[in-house]
């Protein structure tokens, strides 16, 4: 799963590649949490340059007529996402990618501890997780876009951390998952990001904690300790 992310440079570098409009700025962070709002980049009906703009990170259907109680839905599995209602139809039409400067993982240790890691791209400053969105009326405004990380079997690299990652999408291959409507546009393992992690200190847990401490490596043992014998 994908619960916990970065952007750790100004989003103006991506002008290059997208319509980044006055007012859709985002600010530098480091603990970008579900039910808050993230920059999505998508293609808008009759605009051929992706756009970025402002969505809740808590996908809503368009069909709901209230907002839930229960936790936001923030990921979406690629292994049945066009089976679940909820999700299918935005996989289909409404795709979009979610720019980052690394995600969090946690993984649980000998001991039964859950242990955060930073996982990041060692060659860019930004990639881009594959998105889902969807509009709703339910916020006060018209039209609110709100979104979900597609997420996937994670690699053999991080499989040791967490059995889940986001989808990644590289520059390459970004028309062909914003124009595609199946799984044929979903790139391959061999495809996406090549990623890299270190362990971080556990006060990322705290969304009220966001410096750039959150990323920095941190000692790590992962091996039982010993209990004593007296």
């Amino acid at each position: 799963m994908c619960a916990r992310f970065s952007i750790t440079s100004p989003l103006d570098a991506l002008k290059a590649l997208f319509d980044i409009l006055p007012g859709n700025t985002f600010p530098v962070s480091y603990n970008i949490a579900p039910g808050t709002f993230i920059p999505i980049i998508r293609r808008k009906r009759g605009n051929q340059k992706p756009e970025m703009s402002l969505a809740l990170w808590n996908f809503i259907p368009a069909w709901k007529t209230e907002i839930s109680e229960s936790k936001p839905l923030v990921n979406a599995r690629l292994e049945t996402v066009t089976e679940k209602v909820t999700f299918q139809n935005a996989f289909h039409s409404r795709r979009c990618l979610i720019p980052c400067s690394g995600f969090y993982e946690w993984k649980t240790t000998a001991e039964g501890e859950k242990q955060p890691f930073y996982i990041y791209s060692k060659t860019s400053p930004f990639f881009f997780l594959a998105g889902i969105w969807e509009e709703t009326s339910l916020l006060g405004k018209e039209a609110q876009p709100t979104s979900a990380v597609i997420t996937t079997a994670a690699s053999s690299e991080l499989a040791a951390i967490h059995h889940r990652m986001p989808v990644t999408i590289k520059p390459e291959h970004i028309d062909r998952w914003l124009s595609g409507n199946d799984l044929s546009s979903v790139p391959d393992e061999q495809e996406q990001e090549v990623l890299s992690s270190h362990p971080v200190d556990r006060k990322v847990g705290n969304v009220r904690n966001n410096n750039a401490d959150l990323i920095k490596e941190v000692p790590f043992d992962n091996r039982p300790r010993q209990g004593s014998l007296f």
